[in-house]
C-alpha cells in the first residue's frame, strides 16, 4: 500500500506537556460529513516508537503509521485529517497514561503501543494487533546463562523483579513466581522510563521484561545486559482509543486492508527499529 502522496495531512505539536486536560478530537461521523478530521494524537517518547524531532514533530515508527492512515481516509472516504500531538510529561506512570487516554471524548489516539490481552479487552478500547513482539528478560551479563527451564530455580535464585506497578509483565512475573522462582521479590519502578533498564541491568540478582524498543534502546546503548532466550514471550501489540472513539472500526479496517502485511510497513519498521531488530519480529 502506498501513501497518497498528493494528500493534505497538517502536523501539529502542542508544546505544552499534558496535565490533567482532556482532549477530543472530531468524531468519525462529523468527518464524514465536512470531509475534515482534527484527531488528537497523545504519546510518551518511547525510542523507535515516538520521539519529538528536531523540528519538534514527532518521529518514529507511530507517527509514520498514523501518516499511512491519513491516505487511507483521503483515499476511501475523502477526509483530510489534522494530527495534534501532545505528549506526556516525562515520568508520568503507564497507568496514568491509560487511564487519561481511556477517558478522554472521542476523536483520541493513545499512540503508546500496549500489549493485547483478554484482560485489557474487558477495560480498554484497544486496535486489532499491529505485530507479534517478543519481550525480553533481561538481566546484567555476568549472569549464568539458562539452558533450560531447570536453570531457572537454581540461576535466578534470590533475584529481584522489576517492573511498572500494574502492567502487563508484572503479571507474566507473578506467573513465574507461582512456577519456578517462589522466592522471587518484585519491586516497582516509580516511573515509566528508559532510564529503568541501564538501571536494574546495573544492579546485582535483578531483571526486566522489556518489549522490542526496551531491547533496541539497551542494545544500541551497549547495556552490559544479557537476554535469557528460555523466558522470552511473545505478544500482540496494538495502540488504545477513548472509550468513545468513533474511530477504532476505521482504523481497525485500516489495518486489516493490507497494511500490516505490506511492504510500506515492513520499511517503517525497519526503518525506526532497525535491520537487526525487524528480524526479532513476527510480521505477517
Amino acid at each position: 500500500m502506498k501513501i497518497i502522496r498528493s494528500i493534505v495531512c497538517v502536523w501539529f505539536l502542542c508544546l505544552s506537556l499534558i496535565s490533567s486536560a482532556q482532549f477530543v478530537g472530531t468524531s468519525f461521523s462529523e468527518a464524514v460529513q465536512t470531509k475534515k478530521a482534527n484527531l488528537v494524537c497523545v504519546f510518551s517518547e518511547t525510542p523507535g516508537y515516538i520521539v519529538s524531532g528536531d523540528k519538534g514533530t514527532p518521529v518514529g515508527m507511530l507517527p509514520e503509521i498514523m501518516q499511512a492512515y491519513a491516505g487511507y481516509l483521503k483515499k476511501n472516504n475523502g477526509i483530510d485529517v489534522t494530527y495534534t500531538f501532545q505528549s506526556f510529561k516525562k515520568d508520568i506512570p503507564i497507568a496514568e497514561i491509560f487511564d487519561k487516554v481511556t477517558n478522554s471524548k472521542d476523536g483520541v489516539f493513545g499512540l503508546v503501543f500496549i500489549f493485547i490481552t483478554n484482560e485489557r479487552k474487558k477495560t480498554m478500547n484497544m486496535s486489532s494487533p499491529i505485530f507479534e513482539s517478543p519481550s525480553f528478560l533481561l538481566t546484567s551479563n555476568t549472569v549464568p546463562d539458562l539452558k533450560s527451564m531447570d536453570d531457572v530455580s537454581s540461576k535466578l535464585k534470590g533475584f529481584t523483579a522489576y517492573v511498572n506497578q500494574g502492567n502487563f509483565f508484572e503479571d507474566r512475573f507473578k506467573e513465574l513466581k507461582a512456577r519456578s522462582l517462589p522466592d522471587l521479590n518484585i519491586d516497582y519502578f516509580k516511573s515509566y522510563n528508559v532510564s529503568n533498564i541501564s538501571e536494574t541491568i546495573n544492579k546485582n540478582k535483578a531483571m526486566l521484561y522489556v518489549d522490542i524498543s526496551g531491547f533496541l534502546y539497551a542494545s544500541k546503548n551497549r547495556l552490559p545486559f544479557k537476554s535469557h532466550k528460555i523466558l522470552q514471550l511473545s505478544t500482540p501489540m496494538g495502540i488504545i482509543f477513548s472509550k468513545q472513539s468513533t474511530w477504532d472500526d476505521s482504523f481497525n479496517k485500516f489495518l486489516q486492508s493490507g497494511f500490516v502485511k505490506s511492504t510500506e510497513f515492513k520499511k517503517i519498521v525497519a526503518d525506526n527499529l532497525g535491520h537487526s531488530t525487524f528480524n526479532l519480529l513476527k510480521l505477517q
